[in-house]
């Protein structure tokens, strides 16, 4: 039996008793668990970011969005996200709860931290998703970071991730 989020505690004490010795019952996150293991992904990822001192270092970044007629395509307004919005971490995770976005970018000259904070977020996030590990909660989103200068001879989105997730030896 496959749930998506919960599992009584009656339920897998059933499947323990040696007449259902042929059943199993998993969250489906559990079931994930046993065919994907992104543990060696997901140590580099930790180790990548505490060689860096983002754990320990990073400084808050705040962001400016253009608000744009969705009709006229003209300029609304700039929306600023700092201090009393979560800085660009709360502006990202307001974005990722909108089922209508597909898309974002996050621009920047050179050296305005676009790096350190995409390592910073994917940092957050992994800890989230360990923790609901952890906890056996429902996992958060598994942050993927892809370092696109690593794969910049990709020639389509599904090419780039072909090469990350199986790269030839």
């Amino acid at each position: 039996m496959i749930t998506a989020r919960r599992i009584s505690r009656a339920a897998r004490d059933a499947v323990e008793q040696p007449e259902n010795a042929n059943l199993g019952c998993f969250t489906l996150d559990e079931l994930l668990d046993q065919d994907a293991d992104f543990s060696g992904y997901l140590d580099w990822l930790e180790a990548e970011i505490r060689q860096r001192g983002i754990d320990q270092t990073y400084v808050p970044l705040a962001c400016t969005k253009e608000d744009i007629d969705p009709d006229t395509r003209q300029r609304l307004g700039v929306s600023r996200y700092g201090d009393r919005d979560g800085w660009i971490d709360g502006y990202i995770d307001l974005w990722l709860d909108d089922p209508a976005k597909e898309h974002i970018s996050v621009l920047g000259e050179f050296g305005t931290g676009k790096t350190w904070f995409a390592l910073h977020y994917a940092w957050e996030a992994l800890q989230r998703y360990r923790e609901a590990q952890r906890r056996g909660l429902e996992r958060p989103r598994l942050p993927l970071v892809v370092p696109l200068r690593d794969y910049a001879k990709a020639v389509s989105v599904e090419s780039l991730f072909s090469e990350f997730f199986f790269p030839q030896a």
